[in-house]
């Protein structure tokens, strides 16, 4: 045998990480058995699952964007932290609620192109600064990654500023 050390192979960074159940509203991960659509812990938002390197953790931001670009859910946290009542943007386009965080250079269809990115068939999940649209100065770290159902685009914030 030779000295040198052997080959292996190594996870693709597109491997694929289990889907997680979480309420839309506030994050909390029903138990296995429990089948309901409705969180039994807040009974305010829908079940949904995601990718365990996307759902967010209990209490943590996040929003559901549509095929539409439109906001269809915002997590009890994303209220609080954004400033903003599920009422006010529910319908509204994402780039009404969200942009993109560089001053310069990048546009609105940057953080549209993750979105769209993140929902296709066999994409990992994006990662994208943003901050509140109309807002300066103030920056938040996001994944994107796709949830359902039905199937739609899930933004988790990390609700430590960058």
């Amino acid at each position: 045998m030779s000295a040198r050390p052997l080959l292996r192979v190594l996870p693709s960074p597109h491997d694929r990480v289990p889907d997680v159940r979480f309420c839309g509203y506030c994050g909390a991960r029903p138990e296995a058995d429990d089948d309901r659509r409705v969180c039994g812990s807040c009974d305010m938002g829908m079940v949904l699952t995601a990718s365990a390197a996307v759902a967010p953790q209990s209490g943590q931001p996040s929003i559901v964007i549509d095929d539409r670009l439109t906001v269809c859910a915002v997590s009890r946290a994303a209220e609080e932290l954004l400033g903003i009542s599920e009422d006010e943007v529910l319908n509204r386009r994402l780039v009404d609620v969200l942009a993109p965080a560089q001053a310069e250079g990048v546009g609105l269809d940057s953080l549209v192109s993750a979105v769209v990115t993140a929902v296709s068939p066999d994409s990992a999940p994006q990662r994208a600064v943003v901050r509140p649209a109309g807002e300066w100065g103030i920056r938040y770290a996001v994944r994107i990654g796709v949830c359902g159902p039905p199937r739609a685009a899930l933004l988790v914030l990390d609700d430590d500023q960058v």
